[in-house]
């Protein structure tokens, strides 16, 4: 169990995280201060890359087979910061900050008490792409094993997400006066068609297994010039995700197609952002066995798996052969919200347990 400087110290850095503003695109500061953090812990091997990611390891000689990867940066948006009945508010405090906090201070735990190593990797642009984690892949990350933080709860392991495809399209067509709508189909008409079909194109998953359908939800959408002018530009971002046993290469035809009968003769074009294959992990894994038995440990009661109708950077770590599974505390309902926050019990257990799995792990692996 922690003690209690241990707790003490480890809620001050989950606050001192959630306290520094990293949208995504503007997480220089909160690099720094991990770098600094780690440094002054001792951590081994300490580097920050190109794009600001930050790796250190407990490791004197090679690098741990193990790593923790969590991201820094947050979506946009204001959540005054606050520790109120054991729940700390602040934007990031679930997603992901707390599961980032856990990694860190559950590492140092295991590097001061000569514990079994592990690697830590805190990215950056999760939230917009995944940028930080393909930056550390394409230059070789060298752990066989890896956690990546997302709020699952502390005794939750997430072994499925969805993939997902942002794309960005754009109609454009002949502007006329406002008072002349005969004359022809404006770009946002063209917009609004396409906003209503692929919001349709693949059911009503409500009543159905999420996880198991296509879904897609229009997330920007931007057009005028004027109130008295027919818009000839129209701009929308809509966000699919993808179960994985569907093949992208066709959900982004089906995408294609849609665009080309909503824009009906107007011209339009379309941008893939980001598209990555959903993924479901063996549960009889080395990963997802030891950590059901870290969590065991910790909190007395059995690991559960589940899956996610999101995604994350798991996803492209699992097409790098690297065996993964998703854990952190918090809670789905939380993230994004205006309420966003944690349960201080919640992200103490997580540290327990993160504590314990690199042990389990190398134990069930020799």
């Amino acid at each position: 169990m922690l003690t209690e400087a241990e707790r003490s110290e480890s809620i001050k850095l989950l606050m001192d995280l959630v306290s520094i503003p990293s949208k995504s695109g503007s997480e220089q500061r909160i690099s720094e201060f991990i770098f600094n953090w780690m440094k002054s812990k001792g951590f081994h091997h300490l580097k920050k890359d190109s794009v600001g990611n930050i790796y250190g390891d407990t490791s004197r000689s090679s690098a741990p087979q193990l790593l923790y990867c969590g991201h820094m940066d947050t979506v946009p948006g204001e959540v005054r910061v606050r520790l109120e009945n054991d729940r700390l508010y602040g934007r990031g405090s679930s997603d992901a900050k707390g599961s980032l906090a856990a990694m860190l201070f559950s590492a140092y735990l295991t590097m001061l008490k000569r514990g079994d190593d592990v690697a830590v990797l805190a990215v950056t642009g999760e939230e917009s792409g995944s940028s930080g984690i393909k930056h550390a892949l394409k230059n070789g990350v060298l752990q066989k094993y890896a956690v990546f933080g997302e709020p699952s709860g502390s005794n939750k392991i997430v072994i499925g997400y969805r993939g997902r495809l942002e794309a960005k399209v754009e109609f454009r067509s002949p502007s006329f006066h406002a008072s002349k709508p005969w004359v022809g189909r404006s770009a946002l008409q063209c917009a609004v068609d396409f906003a209503k079909r692929v919001e349709t194109l693949w059911g009503n998953p409500i009543d159905k297994e999420k996880f198991n359908v296509v879904s897609a939800t229009v997330t920007e959408f931007r057009s005028g010039v004027a109130p008295n002018v027919s818009p000839p530009r129209a701009k929308v971002t809509v966000d699919v995700r993808i179960p994985p046993d569907r093949r992208l290469d066709k959900i982004i035809s089906e995408l294609e197609s849609i665009v080309m009968q909503s824009a009906a003769g107007a011209q339009s074009k379309m941008k893939l952002v980001e598209a990555s294959d959903g993924v479901l992990i063996d549960a009889s894994t080395p990963i997802v066995k030891a950590m059901r038995r870290a969590i065991y440990q910790a909190t007395g009661s059995p690991g559960v798996c589940v899956r996610k109708t999101g995604s994350g950077d798991m996803n492209h770590a699992v097409m790098h052969n690297i065996q993964c599974i998703t854990y952190g505390p918090g809670s789905t309902s939380d993230e994004h919200s205006e309420s966003e926050s944690i349960e201080v019990n919640d992200y103490l257990r997580s540290i327990e347990v993160l504590k314990i799995l690199p042990a389990e792990l190398y134990r069930m692996i020799a």
